[in-house]
């Protein structure tokens, strides 16, 4: 009888040290997404996620302002070309977050090598932005164009500030007041990837969208 009772204070003591034993390590982490995490993190995630794949497949909400709903159905009349500009802002106005938190990437426009000019045959992208602007009068924006570092600085800035500029005037052309657009070309300034590589170069040679003000 003795010996079961010293057996059963052992096992008693083995199963308390374990216990401890678990008890100090972490706790493993089940979710990057948290309950508190800050809602323009969480909005700015959804309308990523909307505009990687097709914004035009999400329904237009109706918790979403009166002149928004009727503006997103004016633009579901048109053809826009898959993923371009022109369909990441509809899937921003979709999402209803408006917290000027992103930026809008030409997708399809192309530019003289190395020159300001950007190919007509790509502009269809500038006449999406300008049929989107139409349908929100009150959206401003600014045109940000970036270089690689294939240039002289001098000469990239010169080049981006001539790229923005262009864009700018063809949205003037389409009936956009020049006072909603501002241009701006940073040259190669801030690039967002590596230099030293081909890939590097292409998407740093870029121009983006930034929202100033939307309804």
């Amino acid at each position: 009888m003795k010996l079961g009772i010293k057996s059963l204070v052992i096992l008693v003591m083995v199963f308390v040290s374990l216990s401890a034993c678990k008890t100090d390590k972490p706790t493993a982490v089940t979710s990057q997404i948290k309950p508190e995490m800050d809602k323009r993190t969480k909005d700015s995630i959804a309308r990523a996620e909307i505009i990687a794949y097709d914004p035009a497949k999400l329904e237009i909400s109706s918790n979403l302002p009166a002149e928004v709903q009727q503006a997103l159905r004016n633009l579901e009349q048109k053809k826009f070309t898959d993923g371009n500009l022109g369909e990441q802002l509809i899937g921003f106005a979709k999402v209803g977050a408006y917290d000027f938190a992103d930026k809008f990437k030409f997708l399809i426009l192309k530019f003289t090598r190395d020159e300001a000019g950007f190919q007509e045959s790509s502009a269809m992208e500038i006449d999406e932005l300008a049929e989107v602007m139409n349908q929100f009068p009150k959206m401003e924006i600014v045109i940000e164009a970036h270089m690689n570092n294939d240039l002289a600085a001098a000469k990239s800035l010169a080049v981006s500030q001539g790229r923005a500029d262009a864009i700018k005037a063809k949205l003037v052309s389409k009936g956009i007041s020049e006072a909603r657009i501002k241009a701006v070309g940073f040259g190669q300034k801030f690039p967002v990837a590596d230099n030293a590589k081909h890939e590097g170069k292409l998407i740093n040679e870029r121009v983006e969208i930034q929202l100033m003000k939307f309804i």
